[in-house]
């Protein structure tokens, strides 16, 4: 759940250039642009994990107060509004792309989109589009659902990677510092950033392994199977994607493009 996407088959990445979602079909380095806009932002893709077809995206209009979950095909067609919220109903004074992001959750509890934004306090908000409604869950960034629907990991006000159990209602602290957390697709490993490294945590067994970067990551995102062991992070100073190999020391490459991902 972040502003780089794998759809279900692993064979395809979006993102967002700002004004636009597109996508990549590996290895093709040509993106496929999904939607467009000249007034506002286009940010925060993610695919559909019902619909391998389907792609949600953010639009923030041009004076940063309302924001607009919209849902796609791969051709940018049958567009569908999923949900609507305003910066007043977040308790915050404008809707900032840096801070948003967006989660699907499978069918366990119907049709449910975990999305963050950051006022006086970062928060998560839970929303219900049946109910057509929106409520704070807890604070902190950035979250990501596990594939069992259960463990709510997010990085807290403070910067620690907490995981939330969203049957119990406790949580844990995995980390003192870290962003972006992401789970795995079997849900076995967490992966954040923190001081210029991505790390991955073990669930059940295992030593946490630390991946330098050769700079602070904007974003990183799991890939799905088959190609399970690799995670998409983005650098902010450039747009570039690079492919990590968790099965590797590192990754020794950066794509020459920005949006292109390296692998």
């Amino acid at each position: 759940a972040t502003d780089v996407s794998w759809n279900p088959d692993g064979s395809k990445v979006a993102y967002s250039t700002g004004n636009e979602i597109r996508y990549l079909t590996l290895p093709s380095t040509q993106g496929t642009k999904v939607a467009d806009t000249q007034s506002g932002i286009l940010t925060t893709p993610n695919w559909s994990p019902v619909d391998p077809a389907r792609i949600a995206y953010v639009k923030i209009d041009s004076v940063g107060t309302t924001a607009t979950i919209i849902e796609c095909d791969t051709l940018g067609q049958g567009l569908d509004t999923v949900f609507t919220y305003t910066s007043g109903q977040l308790g915050i004074g404008f809707v900032s792309p840096e801070s948003l992001c967006l989660d699907f959750v499978r069918p366990k509890y119907g049709t449910r989109i975990y999305v963050s934004a950051v006022g006086s306090i970062p928060g998560i908000w839970a929303i219900d589009t049946i109910s057509g409604t929106i409520s704070f869950l807890l604070e902190g960034r950035w979250p990501d659902v596990d594939g069992s629907e259960t463990y709510l990991a997010y990085a807290a006000k403070n910067g620690g990677i907490r995981i939330r159990n969203l049957d119990s209602l406790t949580t844990d602290s995995i980390s003192a510092s870290g962003l972006y957390p992401s789970w795995s697709p079997d849900g076995e490993y967490l992966a954040y950033s923190r001081d210029n490294t991505v790390y991955v945590w073990p669930r059940r067994q295992g030593q946490l392994r630390g991946f330098p970067m050769t700079e602070n990551i904007s974003n990183l995102s799991w890939r799905n199977p088959p190609n399970q062991y690799h995670i998409a992070v983005r650098f902010p100073s450039d747009g570039t994607v690079w492919i990590l190999s968790t099965l590797s020391p590192g990754f020794t490459g950066r794509a020459s493009t920005k949006q292109t991902p390296f692998e």
